[in-house]
């Protein structure tokens, strides 16, 4: 993640307005928890441009989403210039709860299936409706597995490594 380097770390990006009352909706990279608390953000622009806010008001929408108030932004068409800009926030002050993680911690970690054999590096992480995949570099090329608890079984940060238990037949496509 590129705000890292200075101490900022991304944790979601705006998808949409919420409402007419300048609300945005956002597509938080963890779990939304991590989002709903912070009262101060910085958001990197598709333009490429920055700003800084407070959060007035944040609260979780469903599983996979978090809908932001924020100072400055009163009404539809404010709300709708913050599309696509992704949210940054220090991270001193971040939180997260147990068996949660934050995507720039997942990157670059070591994936080995339960029997201990290494499928690769996490070069990656694609947000899809239903759950997150892991892009894995590896010796069998790319290969992608859902963030899912049946495959997803333990991360060690300190170890550098994400233990997977495949889906059946999931590796054998990349075997052709």
């Amino acid at each position: 993640m590129d705000g890292e380097k200075d101490g900022l770390v991304a944790l979601g990006r705006i998808s949409r307005p919420h409402g007419v009352r300048g609300e945005v909706q956002v597509y938080p990279y963890s779990g939304p928890e991590s989002i709903a608390g912070i009262r101060e953000i910085h958001l990197r622009h598709i333009t490429g441009r920055s700003s800084t806010h407070r959060v007035l008001r944040s609260r979780i929408k469903g599983p996979k989403a978090v809908i932001l108030s924020l100072d400055g932004i009163t009404d539809r068409d404010k709300a709708e210039e913050m599309r696509g800009a992704e949210i940054l926030v220090p991270r001193r002050s971040l939180t997260r709860s147990e068996g949660e993680y934050f995507w720039y911690e997942l990157e670059g970690l070591e994936v080995v299936t339960q029997d201990g054999k290494s499928l690769g590096v996490i070069r990656e992480i694609i947000e899809t409706g239903a759950n997150d995949v892991l892009v894995v570099q590896g010796p069998r090329g790319e290969v992608l597995l859902p963030v899912i608890e049946e495959v997803i079984r333990q991360v060690d940060i300190e170890r550098g490594t994400c233990t997977v238990e495949p889906l059946p037949g999931l590796l054998e496509i990349y075997d052709l």
